[in-house]
């Protein structure tokens, strides 16, 4: 997933994602100037906020 589609299902900015990505909260790979989520790294991030 990109991080525009997880902006969307996260509800907040694409700069948050970034910001996610690059401080590690969020495991991503770097894929030239973007970043690229994994949906399980997605779905265990969401699940570790809710708790």
């Amino acid at each position: 997933m990109n991080v525009n589609e997880v902006a969307a299902i996260l509800n907040c900015k694409a700069s948050t994602v970034c910001r996610l990505c690059r401080t590690g909260e969020l495991v991503a790979m770097k894929i030239g100037k973007g970043w690229s989520i994994p949906q399980s790294c997605l779905r265990d991030f969401i699940l570790k906020k809710m708790v």
